[in-house]
């Protein structure tokens, strides 16, 4: 469910960005969640929208849980856009990609 809200929340973000939106309904293990379009740009993005978290237990108990593309999303240009419990949306943190 939390996957789901997420998924939501990032459709929104970018539907509010002046984005068109189409997501995956065919299958759950899709390496593309959201492809969102800018149709004054033509801007394409092929994005996997994962909900944002912490480890709970252990040593490394409240550090961020990085995730990583497959191979095969590299190849196709996918980004990771994380989603917060407070519906904030950001890209995978990289120095040098900001927000669109």
């Amino acid at each position: 469910m939390k996957g789901t809200a997420s998924e939501f929340a990032v459709s929104k973000y970018f539907t509010e960005k002046g984005y068109y939106i189409f997501t995956s309904i065919t299958s759950s293990s899709s390496p593309i969640d959201l492809i969102a379009i800018n149709p004054d740009t033509g801007d394409t993005l092929y994005i996997d929208v994962k909900t944002f978290s912490t480890r709970l237990t252990g040593k490394q108990k409240g550090t961020i849980i990085n995730r990583a593309l497959t191979k095969e999303q590299k190849k196709l240009g996918v980004k990771i856009i994380y989603c917060y419990d407070d519906g904030t949306v950001r890209y995978r943190n990289k120095r040098k990609n900001k927000n669109p």
